[in-house]
């Protein structure tokens, strides 16, 4: 799938050229252009855009408030953000290391650098997901094996959350907070992702007590935290007996 780009440059010449080429290309769908920083966020999250190329020096000062007001707004925590500059000084240096700009690139640049630079982001963005996903396969599968049918939203959620705890920025959460950024993630509510996964826990224990229960011999109903822990701490296992293989 191309990733949805948004230019905001103030050179003409280059958003002419990005036009032409980009369909050529294949490096994405270029959804909007400004000549001016954005002020307005809303207009961003509306296009779902992957990359954001921008120039900040157009306003600097606007550019460090936009930087600020995407950085809260969950929907593009994952955007990509491009940074072209006319110099490396004081200045751009501060706004890469402050907003976490790894890509940039200083004049004199080409249509086709910035392409180049598109194409890596791309690449580095499909190589994440392919992890998420496999992620997520393995964490679905021992939650079937725990008598937690796949068709049930409580497994999806229950899938979610155990991802989340084990992502750096979410793993000291509380379990309250986890189901928040899950209910996030799937665009639904906190009190519908806690109900369906206490439905699907309390299911599988009717169905199939020994599979669900998380001690042997031992008959007993887990709680959803006392779940998503022991998921997650099966992970851990498995990505430690991983390494233990390497290092042989």
């Amino acid at each position: 799938m191309l990733n949805n780009i948004f230019l905001c440059v103030d050179d003409l010449d280059l958003i002419k050229e990005f036009l032409i080429n980009i369909n050529k290309t294949q490096n994405g769908n270029l959804v909007g252009t400004s000549t001016t920083i954005v002020e307005d966020v809303n207009q961003l999250l509306a296009l779902h855009l992957d990359i954001l190329i921008i120039n900040p020096e157009i306003n600097l000062e606007k550019a460090e408030i936009l930087m600020e007001e995407l950085r809260n707004h969950d929907q593009l925590k994952d955007l990509h953000i491009i940074a072209l500059y006319s110099e490396l000084d004081g200045k751009t240096v501060h706004f890469s290391i402050k907003h976490k700009i790894d890509n940039f690139l200083i004049k004199p640049y080409t249509c086709k650098d910035i392409f180049n630079v598109v194409s890596l982001e791309s690449d580095t963005q499909q190589y994440e997901e392919s992890i998420k996903d496999n992620i997520k396969t393995f964490v679905g599968r021992l939650l079937e094996q725990k008598g937690i049918p796949i068709h049930l939203n409580g497994h999806k959620y229950l899938t979610t959350a155990i991802y989340l705890k084990s992502e750096p920025v979410f793993c000291s959460l509380t379990m309250k907070e986890i189901l928040v950024e899950t209910a996030k993630e799937h665009g639904t509510t906190y009190t519908r992702v806690e109900k369906s996964i206490r439905t699907a826990i309390t299911r599988a224990y009717k169905e199939q007590p020994a599979l669900i229960s998380l001690h042997t011999g031992v008959l007993e109903k887990p709680t959803c935290k006392a779940l998503v822990y022991f998921i997650h701490n099966r992970m851990r296992l498995k990505e430690k007996e991983k390494d233990d293989i390497g290092n042989l």
